[in-house]
């Protein structure tokens, strides 16, 4: 090893309304917001390979110590998708956002009531042997980035993400 540490820091998503993004990952997901920050300029121009000095809002949201920064273009305008469904790409790239719910069909319900699509073509149950089985099912936030809602038991969750048996 060289000694360079790398620390996982947030992921990003490019939104085309910030205040209802807001609203859904918040009052729909139950993230906390954290804080608001402006920058723009020939920095970001280089950085982001626009053509012209770009002028950026971004917001940044918590939940489970995950960091997720809702980044909003005052300048160039990005195009609304209109929460367009996009299936999972073979090729790669990120694919999706995970969440693990105790009520898969409580939680379609809020996805809905925020501006979030659902996609019931795409449930699936998995069978766990002596475990309840894991439900998921893909929708989408109000800018088609996909989320994929898992309901699994609690012992299972824990074991795949690595984390220790609970007390």
């Amino acid at each position: 090893m060289s000694g360079v540490q790398f620390t996982f820091c947030l992921i990003a998503t490019v939104v085309t309304d910030l205040d209802r993004s807001t609203r859904f990952y918040c009052d729909g997901l139950g993230f906390e917001q954290l804080n608001t920050t402006n920058t723009g300029g020939p920095q970001m121009r280089a950085l982001l390979e626009t053509s012209d000095d770009p002028a950026i809002t971004a917001r940044y949201l918590r939940k489970d110590g995950v960091t997720l920064e809702l980044v909003y273009f005052d300048k160039p305008k990005v195009t609304d998708s209109g929460g367009t469904y996009r299936s999972m790409s073979l090729a790669g790239g990120p694919s999706h956002i995970a969440i693990n719910v105790n009520d898969i069909d409580g939680a379609l319900k809020v996805i809905r009531q925020h501006g979030g699509q659902v996609f019931e073509h795409t449930r699936a149950s998995f069978d766990m042997g002596d475990k309840p089985p894991i439900q998921m099912i893909l929708c989408t936030d109000p800018d088609g980035v996909r989320i994929e809602l898992l309901s699994m038991d609690e012992s299972l969750r824990r074991q795949l993400v690595g984390l220790p048996p609970a007390d």
